[in-house]
């Protein structure tokens, strides 16, 4: 009879295995959100994207009291508690000056109603209708807190991506209409920066790795289509707020009641900022590369 086999004698693969690591599930990357291939990037025809844009937002406004009835709420009080407290707020000195504290307070709420509305919209398009991303919620998450961060670079770029108004600025400023003109230019400038450069916003409200980096290089090809569709989408938008605050402010002055005015006044702002973050999110479903259905 031989020896019985010693334990030396393995090659120490059982061993070797039984004490390896597994191997780590792949991480979501910049251009994914799923564990699939990232999804192949779109063209942006202008009318055709402008018209997906108009159909997603009219879809999606049905939910827009769910989902804006928190952050507009809040708002509407912040706002309220400012003439209510402070006194005029843009007053700086005299009697009715606003409270400092009470205007930093207010702007504080404001700022996270603001993100968690847009988070809340920006989930609604890309993730569709359903009882997570419909429902009021009442308290914060790690989302909101990369969008804001994001939404801070963001917002620095697009500033600065506007600067080149000030090369045209003293040719145009003193005619007629060089005001005007000034300010629609940097105004196209600094919203087709947003939008070129902002997909990292949608990207941190559906809890995607992405970078602003990765949001230029999806847009870079297509920026005058961006462009267009900021002028075509953004814009007329924005004249129609306008031209209704103005139309109120007419007929009933600066004396006018004031509840219904700040209530038709926050409608029109959020209705713009549900429009504005559907244009981003569409650009973002079309250019990203990100696979949302995971």
């Amino acid at each position: 009879m031989g020896d019985p086999p010693r334990d030396d004698d393995h090659d120490g693969s059982d061993r070797d295995a039984r004490f390896e690591d597994e191997a780590p599930p792949p991480p979501r990357t910049g251009r994914g959100g799923g564990s699939g291939p990232p999804a192949p990037r779109q063209p942006l025809p202008v009318r055709e994207t402008a018209a997906e844009v108009v159909t997603t937002f009219l879809d999606r406004a049905r939910y827009l009291p769910t989902v804006a009835l928190v952050p507009f709420t809040a708002t509407f009080l912040a706002q309220g508690g400012l003439v209510l407290f402070g006194g005029n707020p843009l007053t700086q000195e005299g009697p009715d000056a606003a409270n400092p504290l009470t205007v930093i307070l207010a702007a504080l709420v404001i700022l996270a109603a603001y993100i968690v509305f847009l988070v809340d919209w920006h989930r609604l398009v890309l993730l569709g209708p359903g009882p997570a991303t419909t429902r009021p919620r009442l308290r914060l998450y790690r989302r909101d807190l990369r969008f804001f961060g994001y939404g801070i670079v963001v917002g620095f770029l697009a500033l600065v991506a506007s600067l080149p108004v000030a090369f045209v600025a003293p040719g145009l400023g003193g005619t007629a209409g060089g005001g005007t003109l000034l300010l629609l230019i940097g105004l196209m400038l600094n919203l087709t920066a947003t939008m070129a450069l902002g997909l990292v916003l949608p990207a941190a409200a559906t809890e995607r790795n992405y970078s602003i980096g990765a949001s230029f290089e999806a847009t870079k090809a297509v920026l005058p289509q961006i462009a267009g569709l900021v002028a075509l989408v953004l814009l007329p938008g924005l004249v129609i707020v306008a031209g209704v605050n103005a139309v109120y402010a007419l007929l009933f002055g600066p004396s006018g009641p004031l509840v219904p005015g700040m209530l038709l006044s926050l409608a029109l702002e959020y209705a713009m900022m549900a429009l504005a973050a559907t244009l981003m999110s569409v650009i973002f479903r079309r250019r990203a590369g990100v696979d949302l259905s995971a």
